[in-house]
């Protein structure tokens, strides 16, 4: 398997043919960041830089895959739990 980054996002190939994960696929391109970083013989940290992130964001997410699957590569809301209103 092959994987060619491209400006149109990553073109993955193999024997039979090839898939294209766009750039907006945020979900994809992070479960290719991480077969690449644990099955390429580059580093993680320069495969996550490939993909736009650091060494310890890559740890992050493939500690959260490890647990969770691929569910846990969707980003996180951010911000507060709950609607805070101050009284007064």
């Amino acid at each position: 398997m092959e994987m060619r980054h491209e400006a149109g996002g990553v073109v993955v190939s193999g024997r039979a043919g090839s898939l294209r994960v766009g750039p907006d696929d945020e979900v994809g391109l992070k479960l290719l960041m991480l077969l690449e970083g644990e099955c390429d013989s580059d580093s993680p940290g320069e495969v996550a830089r490939r993909y736009g992130y650091c060494k310890q964001r890559y740890y992050q997410l493939l500690a959260r895959y490890r647990q969770q699957g691929t569910a846990a590569l969707s980003s996180r809301k951010r911000g507060p739990k709950t609607n805070y209103r101050r009284g007064g």
